[in-house]
């Protein structure tokens, strides 16, 4: 259990920013605006077409968010125990690819609040994948998880976006 909690304390963190980030989208009109703004992203279509309810549809989403979600994984393995530099360049970029994807939806639900949950069923299972390659790169480059259990958890991020893939495909109105 004490090798999750890592997991599930970035889980949760990372749940309670986009929360806030949401509320004060939602609650603050200049930030809204400078949110709009910045966020780049079209905001009159969907990423996808939401009535293709079909597997050739879940499969693109699973792709599209597996090479997201991977990739930190990828990266673990191949840098390893690494200190300096190159160990620091890459939680940077992580941490900026992470923030690039998950400050979207918080501004998304800020803006269209309870009305897009419905649309959204996939968030929590996609946001626990997500979580999952950033922290295991903390985890295995400062000596805490073996390299050997990337597997593990690069399956079970696989099954988490195959799940938020097909919930995204098949449980939205």
């Amino acid at each position: 259990m004490h090798r999750l909690r890592p997991y599930l304390l970035a889980y949760l963190a990372t749940l309670a920013g986009l929360l806030l980030l949401a509320a004060a989208v939602g609650a603050i009109g200049p930030v809204r605006d400078v949110a709009q703004t910045v966020v780049p992203f079209d905001w009159r279509i969907a990423p996808h077409d939401p009535n293709a309810h079909d597997v050739a549809t879940a499969l693109s989403l699973w792709f599209h968010n597996a090479r997201l979600a991977l990739a930190p994984l990828a990266a673990a393995a191949a840098v390893q125990t690494h200190r300096g530099r190159l160990r620091r360049a890459g939680d940077l970029l992580l941490g900026v690819v992470f923030a690039a994807n998950v400050i979207p939806l918080a501004v998304e639900l800020g803006t269209w609040g309870s009305r897009l949950l419905p649309y959204i069923p996939n968030a929590p299972v996609e946001l626990l994948a997500l979580v999952a390659g950033p922290v295991s790169w903390w985890l295995v480059t400062r000596g805490r998880l073996p390299v050997r259990s990337l597997w593990l958890t690069a399956a079970i991020v696989v099954a988490l976006l195959l799940l938020a893939a097909c919930l995204e495909t098949w449980a939205v109105p």
